[in-house]
């Protein structure tokens, strides 16, 4: 398995992350179709972003990504990364993956002098809890915020 950073997919790759990120959509109970999600990702990646993808794949096979946006904060005291999206194909979960996202994630964050990555998951997600705690995650009980404009 390899990972590769996408911030301008390809042809091969964009409906790789297209396929990803609707079975991401259903599991979170957002139908999306996949002219809209090829629409956000387009968007998403546009020059000017600092949002990219981090593709698994075995072979020519789509196993998991991780969406984020790199960010500046005064808390993080630099750059950051807030984890958008991640998804495990569900054929390959329960086999680690999501664990070395992150830890692939993390050495990239290190060696980019990023200093934190933050994220959030359903209160009741407790397998996607119990992750990130034992990747060394804080988790806290918070509200998201929201509003449509």
């Amino acid at each position: 398995m390899h990972i590769i950073r996408i911030d301008n997919p390809n042809s091969a790759e964009l409906p790789l992350l297209i396929n990803l990120m609707q079975q991401q959509m259903r599991d979170i109970g957002s139908q999306k179709s996949p002219r809209a999600i090829q629409s956000a990702i387009v968007n998403a990646l546009k020059a000017e972003s600092r949002a990219c993808f981090f593709l698994a794949k075995e072979h020519d096979i789509a196993v998991a990504t991780i969406f984020l946006n790199l960010c500046s904060g005064i808390e993080s005291v630099g750059d950051y990364i807030w984890i958008n999206e991640i998804q495990v194909a569900p054929a390959y979960r329960g086999k680690g993956v999501a664990t070395l996202m992150l830890n692939h994630l993390t050495s990239w964050a290190e060696e980019n002098d990023i200093t934190a990555i933050y994220g959030m998951t359903d209160i009741d997600n407790q397998a996607s809890q119990a992750l990130f705690k034992a990747k060394q995650f804080n988790v806290t009980n918070s509200k998201w915020l929201s509003r449509e404009v």
